[in-house]
């Protein structure tokens, strides 16, 4: 009888053991950010309103940080630190480096990290590759660019004078990693690091940075001086979707005719290498009339190209010279984006799950295109996906009511948090809290037919 209570007990404790766990890891998480007042530096004289621009989150997403309830004024509870000043808009080109110095003169927050829980914007093409500066080694770019290597290093070159190893990407980062100087390798931009070494410097730092989606298509651009408003300007489709507007609703079937869409400009006689050569491939492979269903144009199309990526199935979602907007054009308009750009994240590809509403096809892979589109057609996949964009849009959207991006970067952020260890922790007790969760491989949990977000124990509707 005593082995038998002996062993409800031990029962039983386990039981409460693991309750206990679970609501350690699955708590919500609480955060808390605090933004440093820099007006110095957001140049209205200069630039007037830039919300309209493709370059917008600059102020975009300190107007949407600032009506969330994740701010505080007291910067002793927080948990991170927004600088709120446009860093990279075309026309301003702030300094970051004085920037840094100003917010260092407003107390001592960026001192105690060394700037590793201080959050800035950079809308920059080529993102953190724009900005080497030792002062932000080990800050939080939230930028449009995912790719580790500058990408117009490997532009325009001549086969019949340089050896076409030497810019493949792959192969040029895999002898850096081995090389005892990797700054001597071709094509590797090197910067001196806070202890005066030079070592390579990446254009986007995985799991420190977040490849965020930028602000386009959100506000009317048809303004004259609307600078870098290449898809809005005098459009007034541009920033009006489907899920929001009767009028392009009207336009959207779903006898979809078209099976893949692209439009845009492929620079064939100035960059080889333009959009990784992703656009150039694709049109060269099916376009030109060459496969039925797949309308690949060299060009744009004006007030044609809103509209035929409302009645294609499939968009191809490549990038330019940094990074690319046709993923957001295409997936708030229902079109499943098709993401093709070899060594370049996508936007949010590390936090959300993408492979429900898009697909990823490596460039090798692009002349199965055909047979891996047809199947997930014939799969019903992609009517799957569809349904699922119906929801995930608003995780690419950042303007108010409608627009969720800012709590996915939220959640990117309190993930983090609870994945720090404690003061004091040991590695084992961090382990038993956490569950052992690898932070890196860590997805935001979406249910796309409530469309609800779960973040660290706290559900959220998307449709609020």
């Amino acid at each position: 009888m005593s082995v038998l209570r002996n062993i409800t007990y031990v029962g039983y404790a386990s039981t409460i053991l693991l309750v206990t766990l679970n609501q350690s890891v699955f708590a919500a998480v609480s955060l808390k950010i605090f933004i440093y007042d820099l007006p110095k530096w957001k140049n209205w004289t200069a630039t007037g309103n830039i919300t309209a621009s493709d370059y917008g989150l600059d102020q975009i997403f300190p107007e949407v940080l600032k009506a969330s309830p994740y701010v505080t004024t007291n910067p002793e509870e927080a948990d991170y630190f927004f600088a709120d000043a446009w860093i990279f808009w075309p026309h301003a080109l702030n300094p970051i480096d004085d920037i840094v110095a100003e917010i260092k003169s407003q107390g001592p927050w960026f001192e105690r990290k060394g700037g590793r829980d201080h959050i800035f914007v950079i809308t920059a093409d080529q993102g953190r590759c724009q900005y080497f500066e030792k002062s932000v080694q080990h800050a939080i770019f939230l930028q449009h660019y995912g790719g580790s290597l500058h990408g117009t290093d490997f532009f325009g070159y001549n086969l019949t004078q340089r050896w076409g190893g030497t810019f493949d990407r792959l192969m040029v980062m895999t002898e850096a990693l081995r090389a005892n100087d990797p700054c001597s390798i071709p094509h590797i931009r090197c910067a001196e690091d806070t202890y005066g070494r030079r070592t390579p410097a990446l254009c986007h730092i995985p799991h420190q940075d977040i490849v965020v989606a930028p602000a386009s298509f959100e506000v009317p651009a048809d303004r004259e001086d609307c600078h870098h408003c290449f898809y809005g300007k005098h459009n007034a489709l541009a920033s009006k979707i489907p899920y929001l507007h009767p009028e392009a609703a009207a336009l959207m079937t779903n006898n979809r005719s078209t099976i893949l869409f692209h439009a845009g400009s492929t620079h064939f006689h100035q960059d080889p290498i333009y959009s990784t050569g992703a656009r150039q491939t694709m049109i060269e492979m099916f376009g030109r009339g060459r496969k039925e269903g797949y309308l690949l144009h060299e060009s744009g199309m004006g007030a044609d190209y809103w509209k035929n990526l409302m009645s294609s199935v499939f968009c191809l979602a490549t990038t330019g010279t940094g990074w690319g907007s046709r993923f957001k054009a295409g997936l708030v308009r229902g079109c499943i984006p098709v993401i093709m750009m070899d060594g370049i994240k996508n936007e949010f590809e590390d936090e959300l799950p993408l492979m429900e509403y898009a697909i990823r096809i490596p460039g090798y892979m692009a002349f199965k295109t055909p047979q891996i589109l047809d199947h997930f057609i014939s799969s019903g996949r992609a009517a799957q996906m569809q349904e699922n964009i119906k929801c995930a849009w608003r995780l690419h959207w950042w303007t108010q009511p409608h627009g969720k991006a800012l709590e996915v970067v939220m959640c990117a952020l309190k993930m983090r948090k609870a994945s720090r260890m404690l003061p004091g922790e040991t590695d084992a007790a961090f382990r038993l809290r956490t569950g052992g969760r690898p932070l890196q491989h860590q997805k935001i949990r979406i249910d796309f037919k409530a469309c609800t977000m779960t973040c660290e124990g706290e559900t959220i509707n998307l449709l609020q």
